[in-house]
């Protein structure tokens, strides 16, 4: 992962060199598995599956080009930036069927503390057009961060209910440990 959430071991653990394949060899990929397997769903347990937004229209175009009946999800929680409705719809036409979001808080100090560099509005327009689209959506929270104050949780927790308004079907708030 590129990031340095101060929350994550990611980045002490594996570095943040961040390699991309190209979304054609990500697709050819799974159209093997496909053929070998008879897979008929792939979970994507990555935390920045989805950064690019013309990879991803890209790796879209590459599952449509290989024509493989299956679904497929992204239930770590990942960056948002690029989950704009033309691409949530993208990724449902491919055969997504679930997306973690992982604003991590509602409160903007806290997003500071973790240098989560993330725009809760974007997230929140972002779950209203994955669940007019049809995606279940799931949103995750940290709380219990040293810093963290009582305000800061319930800012997390009002951002809970905007997103369930918004249209998200599941949340968790996960402690920070």
């Amino acid at each position: 992962c590129p990031y340095k959430c101060s929350f994550c071991s990611s980045p002490q653990m594996w570095t943040t060199r961040y390699v991309v394949r190209e979304p054609e060899d990500v697709a050819k990929e799974i159209a093997g598995y496909v053929e070998r397997y008879d897979i008929a769903n792939v979970d994507f347990c990555d935390l920045t599956a989805i950064t690019k937004r013309q990879w991803t229209l890209r790796f879209c175009d590459s599952l449509d080009a290989q024509r493989l009946d299956i679904t497929w999800q992204l239930p770590v929680g990942t960056r948002a930036e690029a989950l704009d409705a033309e691409v949530l719809q993208r990724l449902y036409d491919t055969g997504c069927r679930n997306v973690t979001y992982a604003p991590e808080s509602g409160s903007k100090r806290m997003l500071e503390i973790f240098d989560k560099r993330v725009d809760l509005d974007h997230i929140l327009r972002s779950l209203r057009a994955a669940h007019r689209i049809g995606l279940r959506t799931h949103v995750n929270v940290i709380i219990g961060h040293p810093d963290e104050k009582w305000r800061d949780v319930l800012q997390s927790a009002l951002l809970l209910v905007k997103a369930a308004v918004a249209g998200a079907d599941t949340a968790s708030a996960i402690m920070f440990g």
